[in-house]
């Protein structure tokens, strides 16, 4: 009778650890991936910030951009004048986030460009953002990833073409506007370089990557390393 009593204790006894350890383990499990949560949580927010600070400088940037380019029509003597190509580069020269600043008939082809070499280079818009059925709308527009450093150089890169992400490329960007009975299209290059030394700032690489892309799911802009595919789906 007393050894079963102490078998019975026994086992009482060795429940109650193994239920005590059952416990601490889904406590400890528990914290685990409490920490874990918080920490993804704080991940995301840091991620959210950056994000919003990278939106920022690329709205200011394109504002500015938007500004400069509806301007320019009575801000410089445009062609067959050729004091233009002088005071296109003057402007350009202000502003380091754009490689050139060109002006274009309405055909397309460049007749001013603060790069010469730009000069003659037929332009086409169809396939933009905002899409406008006038090359020369007076609202900013959007050009897709272009292989190059300039339209001189350059050309628009299909959809799902790789491309060496250390090699030369630019976002064109274009505004049309009217003066003096004369209806002229002006195209920049946005230079990716400007925005990816803000980003190397301030995101390390090895954790973070910041890709712009426009609405439409093309690539414009990458921190990520290796091979780039310009269109996304």
């Amino acid at each position: 009778m007393a050894g079963s009593t102490t078998r019975r204790y026994t086992t009482l006894l060795v429940g109650l650890q193994l239920l005590l350890a059952t416990i601490v383990i889904a406590g400890s499990l528990s914290h685990v991936f409490s920490l874990r949560r918080a920490a993804l949580e704080q991940h995301l927010e840091a991620a959210v910030g950056q994000a919003r600070i990278v939106e920022d400088q690329l709205t200011q940037t394109l504002n500015l951009a938007n500004l400069t380019l509806q301007g320019l029509a009575e801000a410089v003597t445009l062609p067959p004048e050729p004091a233009s190509n002088a005071q296109l580069e003057q402007f350009q020269r202000r502003l380091l986030f754009l490689r050139s600043i060109s002006a274009t008939e309405p055909s397309g082809r460049i007749v001013a460009s603060s790069n010469p070499d730009n000069i003659g280079h037929q332009i086409s818009t169809a396939g933009w953002i905002p899409p406008s059925p006038d090359p020369a709308a007076n609202f900013l527009r959007l050009g897709p990833l272009w292989a190059g450093r300039d339209f001189a150089d350059g050309r628009p890169i299909p959809d799902n073409e790789p491309m060496p992400g250390d090699a030369l490329n630019f976002v064109p960007l274009a505004r049309g506007e009217a003066h003096l009975g004369n209806q002229w299209l002006f195209v920049a290059t946005l230079n990716p370089d400007y925005f990816l030394n803000h980003f190397s700032r301030h995101i390390d690489p090895a954790l973070a990557t910041v890709e712009i892309i426009d609405w439409e799911g093309r690539l414009l802009i990458s921190s990520r390393e290796g091979d780039l595919v310009a269109g996304l789906t």
